[in-house]
């Protein structure tokens, strides 16, 4: 890639709002996709790798979805260690310990091998009867997180664990300045943004319906 691209790509991009605070896309789908074919192929490559890798979407889990992992260890093959490597990375060992949790407060048997990304699969089967996983407290979100669990705040834990990956693509952004490394981490934080007026949308027509059907039944009482 041209050294030129990242900051003409960067410097057309408008400002992202904050993920709690976001109410429109700040470009369109088509608009941004115009923006990335300015990218050259090799580059278009890492980029496509890393959206398949960290999935905002939330199409994807750590475990019990071997194509995920396919992905993950594609992108991991491809890219040379860096600090939107390591970013990529950390949010793959979140998902791991996250469903490790899960399978533990269901009361799952450890699992076989194979069934998380190396090497937290290993380190997990290793510590399964530990309720921080070996970990201690080098994890500070992982004591909230079983804590949202126990209480059934699946909404608010999601929304947490997608805080935490915005907060490390928006510091990465800050450290790499207008290099290949902040296009890559706008572009996931674009689909975050996404995924998150997506839920909010879902929310509001629930909302909506809840209350059409409430009104309907106050009116089939009034009639009655």
């Amino acid at each position: 890639m041209r050294p030129s691209v990242p900051w003409l790509l960067l410097g057309s991009l408008p400002a992202l709002p904050d993920l709690d605070r976001v109410r429109a896309l700040p470009l369109s789908e088509e608009s941004f996709g115009h923006r990335l074919a300015w990218l050259a192929g090799s580059d278009a490559a890492v980029l496509a790798a890393a959206e398949e890798a960290v999935d905002p979407d939330g199409s994807a889990t750590a475990t019990g979805d071997a194509e995920a992992m396919v992905r993950f260890e594609r992108y991991r093959a491809r890219t040379q260690p860096g600090p939107l490597k390591d970013v990529v990375t950390r949010e793959w060992e979140r998902r791991c310990i996250l469903a490790a949790v899960r399978a533990h407060r269901s009361g799952l048997s450890q699992p076989g091998a194979g069934w998380c990304p190396a090497p937290w699969g290993e380190h997990l089967r290793r510590h399964w009867n530990d309720a921080s996983f070996g970990f201690g407290v080098r994890l500070p979100w992982l004591a909230d997180a079983r804590a949202r669990l126990e209480s059934g705040e699946a909404s608010l834990l999601h929304r947490t664990m997608r805080r935490l990956l915005w907060n490390d693509l928006a510091a990465l952004r800050l450290r790499a300045g207008f290099s290949f490394d902040s296009v890559v981490a706008y572009r996931l934080q674009w689909r975050l943004l996404v995924e998150r007026l997506r839920e909010d949308a879902a929310a509001a027509r629930a909302r909506l319906d809840e209350c059409t059907r409430v009104a309907a039944g106050t009116a089939d009482l009034s009639h009655a």
